[in-house]
């Protein structure tokens, strides 16, 4: 298993350590990567700060709809350009 491959599952799972998931965020920059780094219920407030700025609509929708996602962010995408961004909160 290619190390991309490994930081892939370990992105999507929710019993990851925050710290590793952090650590991914800083290594892995592909879409496939941050997509489940913003789904996980685990992934560091810090970490979903930053993604919540992404270029991709696909990544701050999916910030969104996670459940961890503080409610201070909920206003800034309340406001986002993008209506599935909008529509995901």
């Amino acid at each position: 298993m290619t190390n991309t491959a490994i930081d892939l599952e370990s992105a999507g799972n929710p019993s990851t350590p925050a710290d590793e998931l952090s650590q991914i965020a800083i290594r892995q920059p592909r879409l496939s990567i941050k997509l489940r780094l913003a789904e996980n219920v685990n992934t560091p407030h810090v970490v979903l700060f930053t993604l919540a700025f992404d270029n991709d609509v696909e990544v701050r929708a999916a910030v969104a709809r996670n459940p961890s996602t503080p409610k201070s962010l909920h206003h800034f995408l309340r406001n986002d350009s993008s209506e599935l961004v909008r529509n995901s909160l």
